[in-house]
């Protein structure tokens, strides 16, 4: 179906940034910069070296409490099966006994008496060794068996102990180092991410036969719970178990993947009176990952991409709606309050993941926030957005959590109108970065070569203008060009483009195909938001062994940016580490 939406026609200056509109006779739901109108309890304590660490943000909003525990048993099946992290070994206990045999008359028990004592003493320490060591394995096993807490729920194989200590309870924590501080602004630093769409936040688009299959008529996560009832939570975890498993990390990081960006839904955080979405363990899936990559060297980003009464009414907020017709509710007093409470829900979580937290390298406190209905600007919406996010920082900043800024799409995603607002803000630039979400090639389908190589070079260049990292936190490889060639070329020029700054994230680990597209693109377009089917056809050139994503970057052929970053990146070196080091100063 044709999407109802015009764009502005300010939108021809926008660099490539468009807000989901689709080529003719085609409805998109996603990525995330697609519009579409029609369309919790057991935390670990933190440990000295997170971090994350710094006293919390006493909000004007007070965080709301978690979902009720919910009892979970999927996890039972062989593929999830296994010994508790960290518990503690079994202990060799053995009970004393009577002597092998008694002493001989004149021996030396009856030269020295006193030898009887202290053997008796010794006895009963023994026996008392023994039965505490039982108790504590009787303990021990009792945990394992029933599981402790929220976090019962997490994979067993990846779960530490409680650090608590308490006479017959007590259990040991192993000591995690954490990660070391992911540093935005190092220039040998550079995000070759992967983005996890589709996993703790539902898009019908991405798995379309599946989420149909469950509920035809629905659009989008809020429906589609609201649909399953009471089988919402199982059947949540069952996918969450399905479409992210260890071994998908492992791939990742074969192929040099260091960033991921992971999407959330504020239900995982605060409670939902009144709505049908349902907590379903996001946070210990999400935990469950940030052990993977803690193991793997692996960073993570978190995304807020579903807020209280849905920033953009996309359906990768959870809640999709038609903007010409119901507007946005984000914006409404109530929900920036419970938004607000969200954001400081999430920094005292990640405060409470020991040091398992230093995985963490951003957080994005609303994904793609809308300034417009219909075709107009709101003015007040802008302020809305701008306030929220020094709101966001304030809390973020006081745990040490460096925060994403996406200025959703009045005049573009380029910075230059926000050049003065972190500053202005008293914001740390050390602790701030830029995100951005560029689709050249599409929305509308582009099949000028030219025109499209010229936008993504000029995206390369944005970093320019801001005193901060810039983040390609979302892009494709779909534009209106099909050959192989082509898709070699753009996935090599905007990597390299986008790596010019602070890295990027690609949209998206998979992407299913679906027999009955309706929201779902063809099977050829689906195929180009799949990372996995472009290194399988490789279109993807992943680094080699060893290599950094610097030299990786630098060597990739067909890169038709490649003569002219050098050039601009040579004469802009030395101005923006100057800029950031002179905001850092302020």
């Amino acid at each position: 179906m044709s999407h109802p939406y015009q764009e502005p026609a300010a939108s021809v200056s926008q660099l490539g940034f468009h807000p989901r509109p689709e080529d003719a006779g085609m409805a998109s739901p996603r990525p995330s910069a697609q519009m579409s109108f029609q369309e919790k309890e057991q935390f670990l304590p933190y440990q000295p070296g997170s971090p994350y660490s710094a006293p919390l943000h006493d909000s004007t909003y007070p965080p709301a409490a978690h979902n009720a525990p919910y009892q979970s048993s999927y996890f039972d099946d062989e593929a999830h099966s296994g010994a508790t992290r960290g518990a503690p070994a079994a202990f060799a206990s053995t009970r004393s006994g009577a002597a092998a045999g008694a002493p001989k008359q004149g021996s030396i028990f009856k030269r020295k008496p006193w030898l009887i004592a202290v053997l008796a003493l010794l006895a009963i320490a023994a026996i008392g060794g023994g039965i505490a060591a039982w108790k504590i394995l009787s303990h021990s096993k009792m945990d394992s068996d029933k599981g402790v807490g929220n976090n019962a729920s997490a994979n067993e194989d990846t779960k530490p102990n409680s650090g608590t200590s308490s006479g017959d309870n007590a259990t040991v924590t192993p000591v995690i180092t954490p990660l070391a501080r992911y540093d935005w602004r190092d220039p040998n630093n550079v995000a070759y991410g992967i983005n996890l769409g589709n996993w703790l936040v539902l898009e019908r688009w991405l798995d379309e036969d599946w989420f149909t299959g469950l509920c035809p008529d629905c659009e989008d996560e809020w429906n589609w719970s609201a649909h399953l009832g009471n089988n919402a939570v199982s059947t949540l975890q069952q996918h969450y178990s399905d479409y992210i498993q260890e071994s998908d990390i492992d791939t990742m990081q074969s192929t040099g993947i260091n960033m991921i960006r992971v999407t959330l839904g504020y239900w995982a955080l605060i409670d939902t009176p009144g709505e049908p979405f349902v907590n379903a363990g996001q946070l210990d899936r999400l935990r469950m990952l940030m052990e993977w990559c803690h193991k793997r060297g692996i960073y993570i980003t978190i995304s807020m991409h579903g807020m209280p009464g849905s920033q953009s009414g996309d359906q990768s907020t959870g809640l999709r709606k038609d903007f010409g017709v119901e507007g946005t509710s984000w914006y409404t007093k109530a929900n920036q309050a419970r938004s607000d409470t969200v954001i400081q829900a999430l920094a005292t979580w990640i405060t409470q993941q020991q040091n398992y937290s230093s995985v963490i390298a951003a957080v994005l406190p609303v994904n793609e926030p809308k300034q417009f209905a219909g075709n107009v600007y709101s003015d007040d919406w802008q302020t809305a957005i701008q306030n929220f996010y020094v709101r966001s920082y304030k809390t973020l900043s006081n745990i040490g959590m460096v925060m994403a800024i996406h200025p959703g799409y009045r005049n573009g995603q380029d910075p230059t109108e926000w050049g003065s607002y972190i500053s202005s803000n008293n914001m740390d630039p050390n602790l701030v970065i830029w995100e951005t979400h560029p689709y050249p090639g599409f929305f509308p389908a582009n099949s000028d070569e030219d025109n499209i190589i010229s936008t993504v070079c000029q995206l390369g260049q944005i970093h320019n203008n801001i005193q901060v990292p810039v983040f390609f936190g979302e892009w494709s490889d779909l534009s209106g060009i099909t050959s192989p060639a082509w898709l070699k070329k753009y996935w090599n020029t905007q990597l390299a483009a986008y790596s010019s700054s602070g890295g990027s994230a690609f949209w998206t680990w998979r992407a299913k195909n679906s027999s009955n597209p309706v929201r779902a693109l063809t099977s050829n377009q689906m195929s180009r938001y799949d990372y996995q089917f472009l290194l399988a056809q490789n279109i993807v050139t992943p680094p080699a062994t060893g290599q950094s994503i610097k030299d990786h970057v630098s060597s990739l052929p067909n890169n038709a940016c490649a003569g002219q970053s050098r050039r601009r990146r040579s004469a802009h070196r030395g101005e923006r580490m100057a800029r950031l080091d002179r905001a850092g100063g302020q």
